[in-house]
Order: C-alpha cells, then structure tokens, then sequence
C-alpha cells in the first residue's frame, strides 16, 4: 500500500489535462473533482472487493429495546452479528418492511433475530433488530465507511495499486469532458487500469478459499 497527497493528484490532473498554470479548473474545483472520483472508485470497489474496505464495530443493543446508533461513518452495512452474555454468537439475517409483521407477531426475545439499516441519508445510521432482546446484548457490525473527504493538500490517499491512476483519469474526463474534448482515450486508459491493476491485486488479496460446508438459511 502507497499513499497520494491531495496536492500530488491534483498536479498529476494538472499535466494530463495540459493545465498547469491556467486558472480554469480552480484547485477548489479539481478538489471537488477527485474527491467524486474518489467516491466513485470506493463504489465500485465495495461492488466486487468490500474486504478491502470493510472496517468493524460494536455497539450494545438494551433489552427491550429495537434500535441503535451505529458509527457515522457507516457507509454500506455488510454483516451483523449478535454476541451473547455467554460469548454465543448468531449472525442476522436482514428484513424486508413487509416482513415486520410476521416477525413481531412470532415474538422471541431469545432470537432468531432480524437486522434493517436505516438513517444514512440523515447522517445518523441506525440498527433496527427485531425482535428486542429480553438482556442487554453486544452487537458487532462489519460496514465499508464513507470515503474520506480529501480537503488539505496533505491529506492522503491511501491506495493498492491502480487505485490512484484510477482516480487521476477519472477526473482528467471530467476536466476534458467539461471543454467538450474527447475523453475516449482516457476512459480507455481508466478501464485498463481497472482491469490490468486493481481487479488482479484485489483478487490476489482474496484468494484463500476455505474448505467448508456453507449453511443454507431458508
């Protein structure tokens, strides 16, 4: 893993787009620019490689009640998992509004429990469980965060391979797209990078495969 200054990409933006010295896009501008390719790049990685972004927390779920404030930083929610007061663990599947019924009406404080994410637009996630719990329980919640706003030329990028150049070419088409010039070279040069860097270093990362039986819930 390497990391890139907020500076360094812009300036790499600034010789790919032939815009060194000009005052059209603004540093401001460009700012803005990467940081939605940022978020871009951080989509389409939690699409095919969430383990590399996933990060872990844990909250505490009162008996009797159903909700929770999970870390703002939530982005995308990926597993939850009740701990027991004697260390049980059980994870949870998520529920559907049309199943809250069904749920409550086969009431059991003792599990199986149900999980919705709720909040995010709000700024404020929150854990729905259902049913409430008859005793306080840890609830652990694995989630991919927000990506991290690049505001200071010293803030960092922290990257596997590719994910900089990625991000360099995505906001060299929206600086060039912005003047009407044809972009397909650097879409091209984007696309290549996906496939020749990020895919094979992100699989590479995850190739392990467990022998194992896999439960199958119904």
């Amino acid at each position: 893993m390497h990391s890139v200054s907020l500076l360094a990409l812009r300036d790499r933006v600034r010789v790919t787009t032939d815009t060194e010295g000009a005052q059209r896009p603004t540093d401001s501008q460009l700012n803005e620019m990467l940081n939605g390719s940022i978020r871009s790049l951080f989509a389409g990685l939690a699409d095919g490689a969430s383990s590399l972004l996933l990060s872990v927390d844990t909250a505490t779920m009162t008996a009797g009640t159903t909700g929770i404030t999970l870390s703002a930083a939530v982005w995308q929610l990926r597993s939850v998992t009740v701990i027991l007061a004697d260390g049980t663990r059980r994870d949870l599947d998520p529920f559907q509004t049309l199943e809250r019924s069904d749920i409550l009406n086969n009431d059991l404080p003792e599990g199986p429990w149900y999980y919705r994410l709720a909040g995010i637009l709000g700024g404020a996630p929150q854990l729905e469980m259902l049913p409430s719990p008859s005793a306080d329980a840890t609830i652990e919640y694995y989630f991919i965060p927000t990506p991290t706003i690049l505001g200071s030329d010293a803030d960092l990028l922290h990257c596997l391979p590719g994910w900089d150049a990625w991000v360099v070419y995505d906001t060299t088409i929206q600086v060039l797209g912005a003047e009407e010039t044809d972009v397909s070279v650097w879409m091209g040069m984007r696309d290549q990078v996906w496939q020749r860097e990020i895919v094979p270093a992100t699989k590479s990362r995850d190739s392990f495969k467990r022998k194992r039986v896999v439960r199958v819930r119904r």
